[in-house]
C-alpha cells in the first residue's frame, strides 16, 4: 500500500520492526482527526511488519 506524504512516520514504523524481530516489545497508537489518514498509514505499516514475520493486531476505539 502506498502512503503519501507520510515518509517520517513510515520510517519510525520500519525501525520499530527491527526492533520487534531482536525481541523488544513494542507498541504503537495512531491519534487524530477523522479523514487524516490514520487507517492507510496503520494498513502500510502492518503489510511492513507482517512481511518481516510479525504478528500484527489492529485495535479500534471510539470515544463517545
Amino acid at each position: 500500500m502506498a502512503v503519501r506524504g507520510r515518509d517520517t512516520e513510515l520510517a519510525a514504523l520500519r525501525a520499530l520492526v527491527d526492533r520487534l524481530v531482536a525481541g523488544e516489545p513494542g507498541e504503537v497508537v495512531v491519534e487524530g482527526d477523522g479523514g487524516i489518514g490514520k487507517s492507510a498509514l496503520v494498513a502500510a505499516a502492518a503489510d511492513i511488519w507482517r512481511a518481516a514475520g510479525v504478528d500484527v493486531w489492529i485495535v479500534t476505539v471510539q470515544r463517545s
